[in-house]
């Protein structure tokens, strides 16, 4: 593998299920072993049937990483004058540029990744992903048996 190959891409599983409450869906997202596990075990007719969204995502290359971060530290303290970070600016930029596909459906058709897309969907889903990506993509010595 070689450091310039952009074209392996992350894959993120999301199990979650739309259970009815009252005549509502209420969305529960599982956790990964207790979600692909019951994933795993139901059978086609299973009321609350555990759904899988799987995602793929892309690491961000050193100019995205500064255009991004760039981008995130506009915001000027009025006090100081010295430029802020901005978390929520940063991980919807992340988000958007790293995501590339999902398995997402509506009456049958495919539906693309978009940032407009992106939004539409619950902010726990994206939540959700956003951490996983993190935590997919942050090594630690340790990780690496060091």
């Amino acid at each position: 593998m070689s450091l310039f190959d952009s074209s392996n891409l992350i894959t993120i599983k999301l199990y979650y299920i739309l259970k009815d409450v009252g005549g509502d869906k209420k969305l529960i997202i599982l956790d990964d072993e207790k979600g692909q596990k019951k994933f795993e075990e139901q059978s086609e007719d299973a009321e609350n049937k555990v759904e899988v969204l799987e995602s793929k995502w892309s690491n961000l290359n050193w100019r995205e990483q500064n255009d991004i971060s760039a981008a995130s530290s506009k915001d000027i303290d009025p006090m100081t004058g010295e430029r802020q970070f901005n978390l929520i600016i940063y991980r919807d930029a992340l988000i958007k540029k790293c995501l590339k596909k999902w398995n997402l459906t509506m009456g049958g058709n495919a539906v693309p990744v978009t940032p407009e897309n992106i939004d539409r969907l619950p902010s726990n889903v994206v939540y959700s992903l956003y951490k996983k990506f993190e935590t997919i993509t942050t090594y630690t010595e340790e990780d690496l048996g060091n």
